[in-house]
């Protein structure tokens, strides 16, 4: 399970965001990241985490 933020651009439930690359993880392309902002639009889940997203 990995953590998936939209970018610092985009308001996310009025918490703070943080880019993927944070996580570590290599930078997605905006086609790939437009095909993850729509499942998890669809999904009603902006933020899919492990934890609580309150410890940032």
């Amino acid at each position: 399970m990995w953590r998936v933020y939209t970018p610092k651009t985009m308001k996310t439930k009025g918490k703070s965001n943080y880019l993927i690359e944070k996580r570590g993880i290599e930078q997605i392309d905006s086609i790939k990241f437009m095909t993850l902002r729509l499942m998890f639009k669809k999904q009603k889940r902006w933020i899919a985490t492990t934890k609580q997203s309150n410890n940032v």
